[in-house]
Protein backbone atom coordinates (compact mmCIF):
# COMPACT_ATOMS: atom_id res chain seq x y z
CA UNK A 1 0.00 0.00 0.00
CA UNK A 2 2.66 2.71 1.32
CA UNK A 3 4.59 1.81 -2.61
CA UNK A 4 1.74 2.72 -4.40
CA UNK A 5 1.52 6.20 -2.56
CA UNK A 6 3.79 7.85 -5.35
CA UNK A 7 2.36 5.84 -8.05
CA UNK A 8 -1.39 7.26 -7.24
CA UNK A 9 -0.66 10.50 -6.14
CA UNK A 10 -0.49 12.18 -9.44
CA UNK A 11 -3.87 11.16 -10.04
CA UNK A 12 -5.73 10.44 -6.82
CA UNK A 13 -3.44 11.26 -4.06
CA UNK A 14 -1.86 14.34 -2.81
CA UNK A 15 1.75 12.68 -1.65
CA UNK A 16 3.03 15.95 -0.69
CA UNK A 17 0.05 16.36 1.72
CA UNK A 18 1.14 15.28 5.10
CA UNK A 19 -2.30 14.34 6.62
CA UNK A 20 -2.56 12.49 3.56
CA UNK A 21 0.80 10.50 4.53
CA UNK A 22 -0.66 9.51 8.09
CA UNK A 23 -3.80 8.31 6.79
CA UNK A 24 -2.10 6.07 3.88
CA UNK A 25 0.25 4.87 7.02
CA UNK A 26 -2.57 4.34 9.38
CA UNK A 27 -4.95 2.33 6.82
CA UNK A 28 -1.19 0.08 6.19
CA UNK A 29 -1.21 -0.58 9.74
CA UNK A 30 -5.12 -1.49 10.28
CA UNK A 31 -5.04 -3.38 7.24
CA UNK A 32 -1.60 -5.69 8.62
CA UNK A 33 -3.60 -6.05 11.70
CA UNK A 34 -6.68 -7.49 9.97
CA UNK A 35 -4.39 -9.63 8.04
CA UNK A 36 -2.46 -10.49 10.98
CA UNK A 37 -5.64 -11.53 13.11
CA UNK A 38 -7.75 -13.30 10.31
CA UNK A 39 -5.15 -14.71 8.08
CA UNK A 40 -2.17 -15.22 9.33
CA UNK A 41 -2.82 -16.34 12.90
CA UNK A 42 -5.35 -19.28 11.83
CA UNK A 43 -2.82 -20.21 8.91
CA UNK A 44 -0.05 -20.47 11.16
CA UNK A 45 -2.39 -22.49 14.03
CA UNK A 46 -3.16 -24.55 11.72
CA UNK A 47 -6.76 -23.48 12.28
CA UNK A 48 -7.91 -22.46 9.21
CA UNK A 49 -6.80 -24.51 6.08
CA UNK A 50 -4.92 -26.95 8.60
CA UNK A 51 -3.20 -28.96 5.33
CA UNK A 52 -1.14 -27.80 2.48
CA UNK A 53 -3.57 -29.13 -0.55
CA UNK A 54 -6.38 -27.00 0.59
CA UNK A 55 -4.49 -23.95 1.42
CA UNK A 56 -2.76 -23.88 -1.80
CA UNK A 57 -5.90 -24.34 -3.61
CA UNK A 58 -7.55 -21.24 -1.55
CA UNK A 59 -4.91 -19.58 -2.72
CA UNK A 60 -5.02 -20.75 -6.97
CA UNK A 61 -8.75 -19.77 -6.34
CA UNK A 62 -8.05 -16.47 -4.79
CA UNK A 63 -5.74 -15.41 -7.61
CA UNK A 64 -7.71 -16.73 -10.40
CA UNK A 65 -10.85 -14.83 -8.73
CA UNK A 66 -8.81 -11.66 -8.47
CA UNK A 67 -7.32 -12.33 -12.35
CA UNK A 68 -10.90 -12.56 -13.36
CA UNK A 69 -12.10 -9.70 -11.78
CA UNK A 70 -9.14 -7.34 -13.06
CA UNK A 71 -9.73 -8.75 -16.81
CA UNK A 72 -12.92 -7.97 -16.26
CA UNK A 73 -12.84 -4.22 -15.71
CA UNK A 74 -10.36 -3.72 -17.55
CA UNK A 75 -12.15 -5.01 -20.44
CA UNK A 76 -9.20 -8.23 -20.89
CA UNK A 77 -5.79 -6.54 -22.37
CA UNK A 78 -6.42 -3.38 -24.78
CA UNK A 79 -3.23 -2.12 -24.72
CA UNK A 80 -2.23 -4.70 -26.83
CA UNK A 81 -4.13 -4.07 -29.45
CA UNK A 82 -3.96 -0.78 -31.97
CA UNK A 83 -5.90 1.62 -31.89
CA UNK A 84 -6.84 1.43 -35.49
CA UNK A 85 -8.12 -2.44 -35.06
CA UNK A 86 -9.91 -1.16 -31.35
CA UNK A 87 -11.51 1.51 -34.25
CA UNK A 88 -12.66 -1.56 -36.42
CA UNK A 89 -14.01 -3.79 -33.78
CA UNK A 90 -15.72 -0.86 -32.31
CA UNK A 91 -17.89 -1.27 -35.50
CA UNK A 92 -19.90 -4.60 -34.21
CA UNK A 93 -21.54 -2.17 -32.05
CA UNK A 94 -22.59 -0.23 -35.17
CA UNK A 95 -25.22 -3.07 -36.13
CA UNK A 96 -27.21 -1.69 -32.54
CA UNK A 97 -26.51 1.67 -33.17
CA UNK A 98 -28.61 1.61 -36.64
CA UNK A 99 -31.39 -0.87 -35.77
CA UNK A 100 -33.62 -2.13 -38.81
CA UNK A 101 -36.10 0.31 -39.60
CA UNK A 102 -38.23 -1.20 -43.01
CA UNK A 103 -40.33 2.31 -42.84
CA UNK A 104 -37.54 4.68 -42.94
CA UNK A 105 -36.62 4.63 -46.11
CA UNK A 106 -40.37 4.48 -47.41
CA UNK A 107 -41.31 7.61 -45.05
CA UNK A 108 -38.26 9.29 -46.51
CA UNK A 109 -36.64 9.03 -43.18
CA UNK A 110 -32.76 7.39 -43.56
CA UNK A 111 -30.50 8.29 -40.58
CA UNK A 112 -27.94 10.49 -41.52
CA UNK A 113 -23.89 10.20 -40.01
CA UNK A 114 -21.01 12.56 -40.16
CA UNK A 115 -21.64 16.01 -39.44
CA UNK A 116 -23.58 17.17 -37.32
CA UNK A 117 -25.11 20.10 -39.17
CA UNK A 118 -29.02 19.61 -40.44
CA UNK A 119 -28.22 21.00 -43.64
CA UNK A 120 -24.80 19.06 -44.66
CA UNK A 121 -25.51 17.89 -47.48
CA UNK A 122 -25.33 13.86 -48.01
CA UNK A 123 -22.21 12.87 -49.88
CA UNK A 124 -22.61 8.77 -49.54
CA UNK A 125 -25.56 6.65 -49.21
CA UNK A 126 -24.71 2.90 -47.15
CA UNK A 127 -27.14 0.41 -48.31
CA UNK A 128 -27.00 -3.63 -46.89
CA UNK A 129 -27.92 -5.95 -44.79
CA UNK A 130 -26.86 -5.82 -41.68
CA UNK A 131 -23.05 -6.11 -42.62
CA UNK A 132 -23.42 -2.82 -44.39
CA UNK A 133 -23.85 -1.05 -40.59
CA UNK A 134 -20.41 -2.20 -39.66
CA UNK A 135 -18.60 0.71 -41.92
CA UNK A 136 -20.66 3.52 -40.59
CA UNK A 137 -18.01 3.96 -37.94
CA UNK A 138 -15.13 4.31 -40.78
CA UNK A 139 -17.53 6.54 -43.40
CA UNK A 140 -18.29 8.95 -40.62
CA UNK A 141 -15.25 9.96 -39.58
CA UNK A 142 -14.74 10.41 -43.33
CA UNK A 143 -18.04 12.54 -43.53
CA UNK A 144 -17.48 14.62 -40.45
CA UNK A 145 -13.40 15.50 -41.95
CA UNK A 146 -14.94 16.11 -45.15
CA UNK A 147 -18.02 18.41 -43.52
CA UNK A 148 -20.88 16.16 -44.89
CA UNK A 149 -23.19 13.80 -44.31
CA UNK A 150 -23.90 10.36 -44.59
CA UNK A 151 -27.50 8.03 -44.65
CA UNK A 152 -27.81 4.35 -43.62
CA UNK A 153 -30.58 2.45 -45.37
CA UNK A 154 -29.17 -1.31 -44.51
CA UNK A 155 -31.40 -4.04 -43.07
CA UNK A 156 -31.03 -7.53 -41.75
CA UNK A 157 -30.95 -10.22 -44.43
CA UNK A 158 -32.06 -7.97 -46.94
CA UNK A 159 -29.67 -7.60 -50.34
CA UNK A 160 -29.35 -4.19 -51.61
CA UNK A 161 -30.74 -6.07 -54.89
CA UNK A 162 -33.73 -4.30 -57.25
CA UNK A 163 -35.84 -6.63 -58.44
CA UNK A 164 -34.76 -9.58 -56.15
CA UNK A 165 -35.43 -10.66 -52.64
CA UNK A 166 -34.74 -14.05 -50.89
CA UNK A 167 -36.76 -15.76 -48.15
CA UNK A 168 -35.19 -15.38 -45.28
CA UNK A 169 -36.72 -15.26 -41.10
CA UNK A 170 -35.25 -11.42 -40.29
CA UNK A 171 -34.97 -9.87 -43.84
CA UNK A 172 -38.14 -7.90 -45.63
CA UNK A 173 -38.70 -10.76 -48.16
CA UNK A 174 -41.46 -9.57 -50.49
CA UNK A 175 -41.65 -5.98 -48.69
CA UNK A 176 -38.32 -5.36 -50.04
CA UNK A 177 -38.68 -4.35 -53.58
CA UNK A 178 -40.72 -1.34 -52.25
CA UNK A 179 -38.41 -0.65 -49.88
CA UNK A 180 -35.32 -0.76 -52.58
CA UNK A 181 -37.79 1.30 -54.66
CA UNK A 182 -37.56 3.85 -51.73
CA UNK A 183 -34.12 4.20 -51.40
CA UNK A 184 -33.56 4.75 -55.10
CA UNK A 185 -35.61 7.83 -55.03
CA UNK A 186 -34.10 9.00 -52.18
CA UNK A 187 -30.75 8.51 -54.09
CA UNK A 188 -32.38 10.42 -56.96
CA UNK A 189 -34.27 13.33 -55.24
CA UNK A 190 -30.73 14.20 -52.90
CA UNK A 191 -28.71 13.52 -55.85
CA UNK A 192 -26.06 11.70 -53.48
CA UNK A 193 -23.17 11.21 -55.42
CA UNK A 194 -21.85 7.60 -53.46
CA UNK A 195 -23.70 4.53 -52.64
CA UNK A 196 -21.68 2.22 -50.89
CA UNK A 197 -23.58 -1.48 -51.63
Amino acid sequence: LLAFVSYLSPVVLDADDRVCRLAVVLAAWGLAVLSWRWVETPVRRRTLLGRRRPLLQTAALALAVTFAVGWSLRGGLPGRIKPEVLALASAESAAKEWPDDAGAALENRLPKFGAKAAEAPARVLIWGDSHAKSIVPALAAWCVEERAAGRVAAYSATAPVIGFHRKSRGGLNTRSHAWSAAVLEIIRREKIPDTVR
